[in-house]
């Protein structure tokens, strides 16, 4: 599979509703390179959201976990390119991408780890957020290496707090 029907695929998957294997979190997991070497290591799959200090998930077991948790969080979630991929160099691509949530079924800690401030919000299966994210692919060869998500945590436990519970996120 070429790096475009990776990216392909993985839009497919967790894009709008439709496709067969639509939510599928281990066909999104295989789309990783294999685990290789000890985590941390430059060749072990990595899926970052926002920056080193937002959660980090090393190794192809804790991508599994992250998008078991996120399709069971937000059902109806989707990631929707909204240009044309952007090549930066012959392993890393960059796509602007928008984030629809859906409403949120359950609360947020994958892998049984909360990460503020997304995981203080009560679910009230009602708000929605559509945010903006940059979605920065790095390859090795075919299998994605390493995939960190730009997005502000902030507005999206913001946007999806029915603004009474918990009271400590004004």
């Amino acid at each position: 599979m070429s790096q475009a029907q990776t990216l392909a695929t993985f839009f497919q998957i967790l894009g709008p509703a439709g496709p067969l294997n639509w939510h599928d979190p281990i066909a999104l997991r295989n789309l990783f390179t294999q685990n290789s070497g000890p985590p941390g290591n430059p060749t072990f799959p990595n899926v970052g959201l926002t920056t080193g200090q937002g959660p980090q998930f090393n190794g192809r077991a804790k991508i599994l976990t992250l998008f078991q948790h996120l399709f069971t969080c937000f059902p109806q979630v989707s990631l929707t390119p909204i240009n044309a991929l952007r090549p930066i160099d012959g392993n890393t691509t960059v796509v602007e991408t928008t984030l629809g949530t859906g409403p949120q079924a359950a609360s947020w800690a994958p892998g049984g780890n909360p990460s503020a401030p997304l995981s203080n919000v009560v679910p009230n299966n009602a708000n929605r957020v559509n945010l903006p994210v940059c979605a920065v692919f790095t390859f090795n060869g075919d299998p994605i290496q390493n995939l960190a998500l730009y997005f502000d945590r902030y507005s999206l436990a913001n946007g999806l707090w029915d603004k009474v519970h918990p009271p400590h996120l004004v």
